[in-house]
């Protein structure tokens, strides 16, 4: 059987952080999916918005973090810089959305059956390239977008404590053979709150402005910015589903976004504990 290639301290003493990869000759920036949707109406203060795409699986550089080039949102990544993100041509009217939870899989926090995994991790190294991704998925009704504006994590560092300023990558995926595919939107942001979860923390991040979900599964990942050291795990959700486990990505062990348990034979079928927050519209700008 084969076992992950990192095997980090625990977040807590006795628990097991398992995670996978170590790219040596790329510089990939992290991007974050994951869920399922529930329906539920949602939104919050934003502008119209169109999804946007990427054309490759996995992380691209989201830039440095210099002065003047930067957005006024709190988003460290320059304003023209090329995320590599493709267009996905869906718009909806986002204007004056109110925000509510869209889609939630943090209501029940766990291991998978008999497993000891507690997190899968998720960060990105700006300095060396080095990274784990992890994702999971939601879904969206058909005829139907969500207007995006927050997406929240449970999760930990390890070691800690937590970084005093936070930092992160969210990152949206289309879906194809029930994995992450075309990234269509990606932010670097430093606008997150927190508050204490389930012995964990929830992390919700505040995007720029509300982006477009189109219809169907989307893959949400979040990758925290490692600034001394420390890496992200995200905890795992035992809510029941039918949806497609997490998906992992990084340079040694998955290069390519598979379901962890198909990365490491052995290893359990996963689900990301996160929420989902905007509102529920409908597609076709509004003439």
């Amino acid at each position: 059987m084969r076992t992950p290639s990192r095997l980090l301290p625990s977040l807590w003493a006795s628990i097991l952080v398992l995670g996978c990869g170590d790219p040596s000759t790329q510089t990939p920036s992290p991007d974050a999916t994951s869920g399922e949707s529930t329906g539920m109406d949602a939104g919050g203060p934003g502008t119209g918005a169109t999804a946007t795409g990427s054309g490759t699986s996995g992380v691209v550089d989201p830039g440095s973090s210099s002065g003047a080039d930067l957005l006024d949102t709190g988003s460290t990544a320059p304003e023209d810089a090329d995320d590599g993100t493709t267009d996905t041509g869906i718009t909806a009217d986002c204007d004056g959305i109110e925000t509510s939870v869209l889609f939630s899989s943090a209501g029940s926090i766990g291991s998978p059956g008999d497993s000891f995994l507690t997190y899968l991790l998720s960060w990105w190294n700006p300095n060396s390239g080095d990274y784990d991704e992890s994702a999971d998925d939601f879904e969206v009704p058909p005829g139907r977008c969500w207007c995006i504006s927050e997406v929240s994590i449970v999760a930990g560092y390890s070691p800690g404590p937590a970084p005093e300023t936070q930092e992160f990558v969210v990152n949206l995926y289309d879906d194809a053979g029930d994995l992450p595919n075309t990234r269509y939107f990606s932010e670097t942001t430093t606008q997150a709150s927190s508050e204490p979860w389930t012995f964990d923390t929830l992390y919700t991040i505040l995007l720029a402005e509300p982006v477009v979900a189109p219809p169907g599964r989307s893959w949400l990942s979040v990758l925290g910015v490692m600034q001394a050291g420390e890496r992200l795990g995200i905890r795992l959700s035992t809510v029941p589903t039918t949806s497609p486990s997490a998906a992992h990505l990084d340079l040694m062990d998955c290069d390519a976004f598979t379901h962890f348990e198909d990365c490491y034979p052995g290893q359990p079928a996963t689900q990301l504990a996160f929420e989902i927050h905007g509102a529920e519209v409908p597609c076709g700008a509004d003439e």
